[in-house]
């Protein structure tokens, strides 16, 4: 499995992959400043799999 947000607009960090029924992610702050409030991420080698995605931080989210 892979989680990447290296593309135009991605952003997102993976905490924790090991398990596709949880995989733990937060979301980074915006370019210079406390504030975040976005997410976009792509999941890859989870095909015919169940995934369940955390977004530990959430509801701190701008």
């Amino acid at each position: 499995m892979l989680i990447s947000s290296q593309f135009d607009s991605g952003n997102i960090e993976a905490i924790d992959i090991s398990a596709s029924d949880n995989i733990r992610l937060a979301i980074k702050k915006d370019g210079q400043s406390d504030f975040y409030q976005w997410f976009h991420f792509r999941a890859s080698g989870v095909a015919d799999q169940q995934c369940r995605f955390v977004i530990e931080n959430g509801a701190g989210a701008a």
